[in-house]
């Protein structure tokens, strides 16, 4: 079986740690491969089996179907040349994400000539990703079915929407995303009581990342607490905010620290790679609002290092599913509503609802917008992490203020409590032992184990001509006026 694996880029990102991974545990057993992307790492490009294809890298340039075609014969001579014959199959990784009309375009034509394709989901541009649906949303078949073209899915709430929509359950795979060997990286002795905490969020500083709840619970830690993210974004919308929000822990003397990889180190007596940024920390954090995986739930065991922070429902639902439970992560950081006057939280309301769904051809009414005001009330409380920046920024500069003495509360397995007492406890949960077991599903073994088994399955289809998912159904999955959320819309730069 020889297999052609596509995707935008190889560089420093959760899919393409994914792909490497897959990649080497394919190497180990014998099965010829090769990758072609847009973009590569020189460190990848020596160590994979590597193809760079024009035209595949992260575009918004426009491309109609001849264009497409182009690519794909690109591509079929760089695979028959790397595999000595044409591919048997080939696995896309979000193919529908959006960031190149070509990608999905391509997966249409093939799917047209009744090709073997492994469809990877690990993120979707209908789950808060507006920006991208000029690239897909005339996209013809742009989710194919036909015996021989299977889906794989990296949590089991995807799943369940594809398979709502029409997907046949057997072409379903749920794949969770393989965690790495953490033998590399050295162990620190436990923190001590006297010893400040280092907080990590190992992750791309992106909007959904939730930046400003990062640097609240910072603000509320107790003295001498540090927090650090380890990448700035590439977009250079996301970078905006996250340069705005690097400004004003600066101005303000907040001890957060940015793009710290590479580039800062934890203490003076260490040095600035990654690796060196885990095995300081005292703890992970994540206060990501969605996810389509969440690894740093899963790297936190396999690093042995206590998470805070926020939980997402459908990831800890699957988690638990393994017998990982965490029990200290929050549901929500409760502010009071009267902290934010009503007109200027409606004037947002107005603005990022109407931009969200006008960006899918939607027309948001009055009653929508109404719809998204009831939801966002908890009981006379707003949710902290979903606000945008510039409300998030009054509330931390309310909080700074030293004639200021309330403090937000959380809402953590159903019961609320002081966020500042819940952070204190929390931080002495510091035991940072070896690591524990991660549960065999996640390991890159039986990553590689399912991953031929897939495509050993799909190598006994036999084709057929493509039907296709109506891709209304996915999008009205995740677009429903009741669940909107602020850091998973289009960020509008002239409201503050």
């Amino acid at each position: 079986m020889k297999v052609a694996i596509i995707h935008y880029h190889l560089a420093t990102s959760g899919v393409s740690s994914v792909i490497e991974r897959a990649s080497r545990e394919l190497t180990r057993r014998g099965i010829a491969h090769v990758i072609l992307v847009g973009q590569c790492s020189q460190g990848m490009a020596e160590t994979l089996p590597v193809r760079v294809v024009d035209g595949l890298a992260y575009s918004d340039a426009p491309l109609d179907p001849q264009g497409a075609e182009n690519i794909l014969d690109a591509l079929r001579v760089a695979a028959t040349d790397a595999l000595g014959a044409p591919p048997d199959l080939w696995h896309f990784h979000n193919h529908s994400l959006g960031k190149n009309r070509a990608i999905p375009l391509i997966v249409s034509i093939l799917a047209s000539q009744r090709e073997r394709l492994l469809l990877q989901i690990h993120d979707l541009a209908e789950d808060g990703r507006p920006e991208n649906s000029r690239n897909i949303s005339d996209i013809p078949n742009l989710y194919p079915i036909a015996p021989q073209i299977h889906y794989a899915f990296i949590n089991s709430r995807d799943r369940h929407h594809f398979i709502k929509a029409g997907l046949p359950a057997a072409n379903a795979h749920l794949m969770p995303n393989p965690v790495s060997d953490a033998d590399s990286i050295p162990r620190t002795t436990s923190k001590t009581p006297n010893t400040p905490a280092l907080l990590l969020c190992p992750a791309r500083g992106i909007r959904r990342k939730n930046i400003g709840e990062l640097i609240l619970l910072t603000l509320l830690a107790p003295k001498g607490t540090r927090t650090a993210i380890t990448l700035a974004p590439e977009n250079s919308q996301w970078l905006a905010i996250h340069d705005r929000w690097e400004k004003f822990c600066d101005a303000n003397h907040l001890p957060v620290e940015f793009a710290v990889v590479d580039r800062i180190a934890p203490n003076p007596n260490s040095d600035a790679s990654f690796e060196s940024w885990i095995s300081h920390a005292t703890h992970f954090i994540t206060c990501s609002i969605s996810e389509g995986f969440g690894l740093v739930f899963l790297e936190s065991i396999a690093y042995g290092k206590p998470l805070i922070g926020r939980k997402i429902e459908h990831i800890s639902n699957d988690l638990a599913k393994h017998g990982i439970e965490y029990d200290g992560l929050y549901e929500k950081i409760l502010i009071p509503a009267d902290w934010v006057p009503h007109a200027i939280l409606e004037k947002h309301v107005k603005k990022s609802f109407t931009r969200l769904w006008q960006s899918w051809n939607r027309e948001a009414g009055a009653s929508e917008c109404e719809s998204v005001m009831v939801s966002m009330d908890h009981d006379g409380f707003l949710d902290f992490g979903n606000l945008p920046e510039a409300l998030q920024e009054t509330i931390i500069e309310k909080l700074l203020d030293p004639d200021h003495h309330a403090i937000p509360q959380l809402l953590i397995n159903g019961r609320t409590r002081s966020l500042k007492a819940w952070i204190e406890d929390s931080l002495t949960q510091n035991h940072q032992t070896q690591a524990p077991q991660v549960p065999e599903a996640f390991t890159i073994a039986a990553y590689g184990e399912q991953t031929i088994a897939i495509h050993a399955v799909m190598m006994t289809q036999i084709p057929s001509p493509p039907a296709a998912l109506d891709p209304n159904e996915i999008l009205e999955t995740f677009l429903v006026a009741g669940e909107f959320h602020f850091l998973k819309s289009t960020p509008d730069p002239n409201i503050d």
